[in-house]
């Protein structure tokens, strides 16, 4: 008998079957539910204000794992889906970011990119083709197909390319939202047209009816723990909402913002209840995957932040959607016949304006009253003393103060070309020939620039890849890195930002931010029901 892990957790295989836990027939239906940037507190938190049907019916009667955290410190969407649908880190799926910078060329590669393969349903052009190509190995999906010879059928659906991809694998189906056209769309790697149920659901469900929808709270505003604070510090809503509800999807945005409400997760339970139906999973006794990744909690978590009044009614809504998912599969497939599993792919930390509010007694913006110890981090600083430890990074600043820095230490003159071939979080990438034309040794340049970052304000750790490759003999946080690193894909310095602190290529496009190792990245649900 084989073990395939399912992300935390474990399903066992043998003899071709997934072998029902206590020792029954194995479920017909697999349905993976990944709650994009679900907090591994907000369920808790949130317990006694939900219904009887959705995250109530999970964490009553299913297995709970209260202290579920991973291992690795990229806790990006791309690396959490990878490692719940492969067991593996980043160091072994291949996924080391959202995006990287191939070492050879110079090329951004966005995760799940692949120009042999565009879309169906919506125009493709440069960095649009996608496929699951970039993943290393397959997915616990894969095996069940596989395993049963092929009769196993694997559908994922997301708002995101990479929550729908990523899960369904190189052998099942995965289709995604296009915010450009409103529709529900797929690759050319899955198929050589658009599946014809695909085609009527989208026929069905045009996008001219997004248009007027308006996102109004489920329930009075002094029922909510953030009802009173329903705007505040640091909050970066889309444009086209407010800080303050009600949101409207107004003509013209009505596609791009349908991501940032809660109608974008119960249109994905929908489209996916159809696939079901559509493609008869788990109508026999071959088991079949269904993956849903639910991707509005991350959207509106980044824009209002995860303890906002939004994230709030959100999930009470999700409760919703998830009841009637529940309900659905129950009458169809019947409740004795499938197992769910819930997880997320990473957590999110709070808005840095609302934390620096919260610990010093004032709630001014950081445009206002933020002042820089150093260019490239955003600290308050309150009669000449630091007020709390709690700030943006502003990476260009950041790491162009850091190569002067490093420049210094290694008895190099300032000017010429830069050293830095780019940033993609969480790696910095240095450029050969900027090297070779100043006479450094790369290696010497790399460690030199991470100890000048590592003497910054909100820098928790600075590696480099010879500190990543030398067996990852140091501190948890070097071993969670280390994890983290794969040496055709991540670059020459790996950071890790200190505890609450925003690190991101664009320091103000979002309220709040996840991607560390802390424990408000790494702490996720896991909960195993059927």
């Amino acid at each position: 008998m084989r073990l395939i892990t399912l992300g935390l957790g474990l399903v066992l295989f043998g003899s071709g079957d997934l072998l029902a836990v206590a020792g029954g027939e194995p479920p017909r239906l697999v349905v993976q539910l990944t709650v994009d940037q679900l907090r591994g507190d907000a369920l808790p938190r949130l317990r006694g204000r939900f219904g009887e049907g959705g995250f109530r019916r999970l964490l009553d009667e299913g297995v709970v794992y209260a202290q579920a955290n991973y291992r690795h410190s990229t806790t990006f969407t791309a690396v959490g889906h990878a490692t719940l649908f492969t067991g593996a880190g980043p160091s072994g799926h291949g996924l080391v970011g959202n995006e990287w910078i191939d070492p050879q060329s110079g090329e951004r590669v966005y995760c799940v990119e692949d120009p042999r393969h565009q879309l169906l349903g919506a125009p493709s052009s440069l960095h649009t083709g996608t496929s699951p190509r970039n993943l290393v190995g397959g997915t616990w999906g894969d095996e069940l197909v596989e395993a049963s010879g092929g009769l196993a059928r694997v559908l994922s659906v997301s708002i995101k390319d990479r929550g729908a991809i990523l899960p369904g694998g190189k052998l099942g189906l995965a289709c995604w939202y296009s915010k450009s056209t409103g529709r529900f769309v797929t690759s050319g790697y899955y198929s050589d047209s658009l599946p014809e149920w695909l085609a009527d659901w989208n026929a069905a469900h045009p996008p001219s009816e997004l248009e007027g929808l308006t996102w109004e709270l489920a329930r009075p505003i002094e029922s909510y723990l953030a009802g009173a604070r329903d705007e505040r510090p640091g909050e970066r809503p889309p444009e086209g909402f407010d800080r303050s509800f009600p949101h409207e999807l107004g003509a013209g945005r009505a596609t791009s913002l349908l991501a940032c409400t809660p109608f974008g997760d119960e249109r994905t339970v929908d489209l996916a209840l159809t696939g079901r139906r559509a493609l008869a999973l788990g109508e026999d006794s071959v088991t079949d995957l269904l993956a849903v990744s639910l991707s509005c909690t991350d959207y509106i978590g980044h824009a209002f932040g995860p303890g906002s009044l939004e994230a709030e009614d959100n999930l009470l809504r999700l409760d919703r959607t998830l009841a009637r998912l529940f309900a659905a599969l129950d009458e169809e497939v019947g409740a004795g016949n499938y197992l769910v599993a819930l997880s997320s792919d990473h957590g999110c930390d709070r808005v840095p304006e609302e934390r620096h509010a919260a610990r010093c007694g004032t709630s001014r913006p950081a445009a206002e009253g933020w002042q820089p110890r150093h260019a490239g981090s955003n600290l308050l600083e309150r009669e000449g003393d630091l007020c709390c430890d709690v700030g943006r990074h502003f990476p260009s600043s950041l790491f162009s103060e850091a190569e002067a820095e490093a420049r210094r230490a290694l008895g190099v003159e300032p000017g010429g070309a830069s050293w830095l071939r780019g940033f993609t979080n969480p790696c910095v990438y240095l450029d050969p020939a900027a090297m070779q034309a100043s006479g450094v040794d790369r290696a010497a340049a790399a460690d030199a620039l991470a100890r000048a970052l590592e003497l910054h304000p909100g820098i928790a750790r600075a590696a480099t890849r010879g500190d990543l490759q030398s067996g990852a003999a140091g501190d948890r946080l070097l071993r969670m890195m280390a994890r983290s690193f794969r040496p055709d894909r991540s670059g020459d310095v790996m950071l890790t930002p200190a505890p609450y602190w925003f690190l991101y290529p664009d320091p103000l496009d979002d309220a709040a931010m996840h991607g560390s190792a802390h424990r408000y990245d790494t702490h996720v649900p896991l909960i195993f029901w059927g």
